[in-house]
Protein backbone atom coordinates (compact mmCIF):
# COMPACT_ATOMS: atom_id res chain seq x y z
CA UNK A 1 0.00 0.00 0.00
CA UNK A 2 1.14 3.63 -0.88
CA UNK A 3 1.27 6.69 1.23
CA UNK A 4 1.16 10.24 1.05
CA UNK A 5 2.38 11.88 3.87
CA UNK A 6 2.54 16.16 3.64
CA UNK A 7 5.75 18.05 4.89
CA UNK A 8 4.52 21.74 3.10
CA UNK A 9 7.15 23.86 4.62
CA UNK A 10 5.41 27.07 6.68
CA UNK A 11 2.56 27.43 9.38
CA UNK A 12 -0.50 26.51 6.94
CA UNK A 13 -2.96 26.30 6.15
CA UNK A 14 -2.33 25.35 2.94
CA UNK A 15 -4.09 25.11 -0.71
CA UNK A 16 -3.88 22.65 -3.43
CA UNK A 17 -5.33 24.01 -6.29
CA UNK A 18 -5.71 21.53 -9.40
CA UNK A 19 -6.83 22.67 -12.91
CA UNK A 20 -8.37 19.95 -13.92
CA UNK A 21 -9.52 16.27 -12.40
CA UNK A 22 -7.41 14.61 -10.35
CA UNK A 23 -6.64 11.11 -11.73
CA UNK A 24 -8.46 8.36 -9.72
CA UNK A 25 -7.35 6.15 -7.48
CA UNK A 26 -6.53 2.68 -8.61
CA UNK A 27 -4.37 1.42 -6.05
CA UNK A 28 -4.87 1.47 -2.51
CA UNK A 29 -3.78 4.33 -1.05
CA UNK A 30 -3.48 6.18 2.85
CA UNK A 31 -3.55 10.04 2.75
CA UNK A 32 -2.16 11.21 5.97
CA UNK A 33 -2.81 15.58 6.13
CA UNK A 34 -2.49 14.84 9.90
CA UNK A 35 1.25 14.53 8.79
CA UNK A 36 2.01 17.92 8.16
CA UNK A 37 3.78 19.70 10.68
CA UNK A 38 1.96 21.54 12.90
CA UNK A 39 -1.78 19.36 13.04
CA UNK A 40 -3.50 20.05 16.02
CA UNK A 41 -7.01 18.73 14.91
CA UNK A 42 -7.83 21.31 12.01
CA UNK A 43 -6.42 20.60 8.85
CA UNK A 44 -3.73 22.18 7.51
CA UNK A 45 -4.06 20.77 3.62
CA UNK A 46 -6.97 22.22 1.53
CA UNK A 47 -7.75 20.68 -1.46
CA UNK A 48 -9.39 23.14 -3.48
CA UNK A 49 -11.42 22.06 -6.46
CA UNK A 50 -12.65 25.53 -7.98
CA UNK A 51 -10.49 25.11 -10.94
CA UNK A 52 -10.76 21.94 -11.54
CA UNK A 53 -13.30 22.35 -14.03
CA UNK A 54 -16.67 20.87 -14.46
CA UNK A 55 -18.44 17.40 -13.43
CA UNK A 56 -15.38 16.54 -10.83
CA UNK A 57 -14.80 15.18 -7.80
CA UNK A 58 -11.96 15.71 -5.57
CA UNK A 59 -10.77 12.34 -4.92
CA UNK A 60 -12.56 9.72 -6.79
CA UNK A 61 -11.70 6.04 -5.61
CA UNK A 62 -11.66 3.14 -8.40
CA UNK A 63 -10.43 0.52 -5.30
CA UNK A 64 -11.60 -0.15 -1.86
CA UNK A 65 -9.08 0.00 1.18
CA UNK A 66 -8.15 3.73 1.11
CA UNK A 67 -7.62 6.00 4.18
CA UNK A 68 -8.33 9.46 4.22
CA UNK A 69 -7.50 11.90 7.18
CA UNK A 70 -7.15 15.16 7.99
CA UNK A 71 -7.58 16.83 4.75
CA UNK A 72 -10.09 20.26 4.15
CA UNK A 73 -11.55 19.08 1.05
CA UNK A 74 -14.03 22.06 -0.78
CA UNK A 75 -15.40 23.60 -4.21
CA UNK A 76 -15.80 20.91 -6.22
CA UNK A 77 -18.40 20.89 -8.97
CA UNK A 78 -19.41 17.58 -7.79
CA UNK A 79 -18.37 15.53 -4.31
CA UNK A 80 -15.62 16.10 -2.45
CA UNK A 81 -15.29 12.21 -2.07
CA UNK A 82 -16.43 9.87 -4.47
CA UNK A 83 -16.34 5.91 -3.49
CA UNK A 84 -17.35 4.88 -6.36
CA UNK A 85 -15.92 0.62 -6.43
CA UNK A 86 -14.69 -1.56 -3.73
CA UNK A 87 -14.98 -0.95 0.21
CA UNK A 88 -13.28 -1.35 2.91
CA UNK A 89 -11.93 2.54 3.17
CA UNK A 90 -11.98 4.68 5.95
CA UNK A 91 -12.58 8.74 5.91
CA UNK A 92 -11.89 9.98 8.99
CA UNK A 93 -10.97 13.49 10.48
CA UNK A 94 -11.64 15.62 7.16
CA UNK A 95 -13.71 18.84 6.93
CA UNK A 96 -15.85 18.70 4.11
CA UNK A 97 -17.36 21.48 1.93
CA UNK A 98 -15.92 23.83 4.44
CA UNK A 99 -13.13 26.19 4.51
CA UNK A 100 -9.58 24.83 6.71
CA UNK A 101 -10.65 25.69 9.92
CA UNK A 102 -14.27 24.93 9.68
CA UNK A 103 -16.30 28.47 10.40
CA UNK A 104 -17.11 28.53 6.77
CA UNK A 105 -19.09 27.77 3.72
CA UNK A 106 -16.93 26.34 1.21
CA UNK A 107 -19.48 23.92 -0.75
CA UNK A 108 -18.86 20.84 -3.41
CA UNK A 109 -21.70 21.26 -5.50
CA UNK A 110 -22.95 17.90 -4.71
CA UNK A 111 -22.26 15.86 -1.98
CA UNK A 112 -19.72 16.11 0.87
CA UNK A 113 -19.04 12.14 -0.18
CA UNK A 114 -20.79 10.46 -2.21
CA UNK A 115 -20.80 6.50 -0.98
CA UNK A 116 -21.21 3.55 -3.97
CA UNK A 117 -19.96 1.51 -2.31
CA UNK A 118 -20.61 -0.86 1.72
CA UNK A 119 -18.25 -1.59 4.07
CA UNK A 120 -16.98 1.34 4.53
CA UNK A 121 -15.95 3.37 7.92
CA UNK A 122 -16.89 7.36 7.81
CA UNK A 123 -15.89 8.81 11.11
CA UNK A 124 -15.59 7.07 14.12
CA UNK A 125 -16.12 7.34 18.10
CA UNK A 126 -12.57 8.31 18.66
CA UNK A 127 -10.81 11.69 19.57
CA UNK A 128 -10.15 13.56 15.82
CA UNK A 129 -12.15 10.28 13.85
CA UNK A 130 -14.99 12.62 12.94
CA UNK A 131 -15.53 14.34 10.04
CA UNK A 132 -17.10 17.87 9.19
CA UNK A 133 -19.43 17.73 6.49
CA UNK A 134 -21.55 20.86 5.83
CA UNK A 135 -22.15 23.76 3.24
CA UNK A 136 -22.80 20.62 0.53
Amino acid sequence: MQTIDFEIPGSGPHSIQPLAALPAITDAVVIDATTQPGYAGTPLIELNGSSAGAGVSGLRMTVGGNTVTGLAINRFSTNGILLQTGGGNTIQGNFLGTNAAGTAAAPNAAAGIEVRTTGNTIGGAGAGQGNLISGN
